[in-house]
């Protein structure tokens, strides 16, 4: 069945950081910003999220897929800072890990809140909407 995306969370102001692995888990090592921008947490189908990281034009800069057992490098948080992420994304099939900081305290604990839902969600749920097809004939 088809399924529209579903914006979970408008995009947020953040600023953005190159990270040079996932080992960099604490924000006061992650030197000055590559950029601001904004991320947004959309529902892509029932399980599956993308966090979409907006550069300073509004565009996609990438993307961070988010399902039902996704390992947590994918999406973490910081080890020192509670509004600061990292999120590995792909780019033509390499990876990058990239660090964002919200610049306001309560986006990222929404951001908190869906990406850790996603993880504690069992992957069949018994809340996930079918669709009823009538047939003709």
């Amino acid at each position: 069945h088809t399924y529209n995306m579903t914006s979970l969370l408008r995009p947020q102001p953040c600023k953005m950081f190159q990270l040079q692995s996932s080992a960099v888990t604490a924000f006061a090592n992650w030197g000055s910003p590559l950029m601001q921008g904004s991320v947004e947490v959309v529902q892509v189908s029932a399980g599956k999220l993308q966090v979409k990281l907006l550069g300073e034009e509004g565009g996609v800069f990438g993307i961070c897929a988010l399902d039902q057992g996704s390992p947590s490098q994918n999406c973490r948080a910081a080890t020192d800072s509670p509004s600061a992420f990292i999120v590995r994304i792909d780019q033509g099939g390499d990876a990058a890990h990239l660090g964002i900081q919200f610049i306001e305290r309560t986006a990222a604990m929404a951001f908190s809140g869906l990406t850790s839902l996603i993880k504690a969600t069992p992957t069949s749920s018994p809340s996930e909407s079918t669709t009823v097809r009538r047939q003709v004939g």
